[in-house]
């Protein structure tokens, strides 16, 4: 849902600065950064780890910090290596995200230096229907999740 939003306000803020676009990503960022540190953890090894180790020997065992680096930035590999559902849904997801950020690439050329001679605002709204889009796909998403949620209460699925 977010990602069609970038060209829209882009457009409009490249009128005042083309800094100000990399400013209003930044101040973006800032804000739901911090979101990201209150995410659980929901990797069954770790998980499980965390409840098998005694208090005062976690303490004393306190891996390196290069060590947690390398853990961190292998785990996603490993995941898409050992379990296919993992790498075929980031497979699918990339392409995904491929067409949408070759869309951010095509509307400029097409609409502001080919036939249309639109202005960069204009190009911008060229992406209302992509967000209109993902609006719609979020709320039947966000539908779709509650009637999953209540089916396997209900022991149907």
């Amino acid at each position: 849902m977010v990602p069609p939003l970038g060209p829209i306000i882009s457009g409009y803020a490249t009128r005042y600065s083309w800094r100000l676009t990399f400013w209003v990503g930044l101040g973006i960022s800032g804000v739901f950064l911090p979101l990201v540190y209150c995410l659980p953890e929901t990797y069954a090894p770790i998980i499980k780890k965390k409840h098998r180790v005694d208090p005062e020997a976690a303490e004393k065992q306190q891996p390196s910090f290069a060590r947690e680096l390398k853990v961190i930035f292998l785990r996603p590999f490993v995941m898409a290596a050992r379990k296919p559902v993992v790498l075929f849904t980031s497979l699918y997801l990339a392409l995904v995200h491929a067409t949408l950020y070759l869309f951010f690439q095509a509307y400029p050329i097409i609409f502001q230096v080919g036939v249309y001679q639109l202005s960069s605002g204009e190009v911008g709204l060229t992406f209302l229907p992509i967000t209109a889009g993902s609006i719609v796909a979020l709320g039947l998403f966000l539908g779709y999740s509650s009637y999953h949620s209540s089916a396997m209460k209900a022991g149907i699925v």
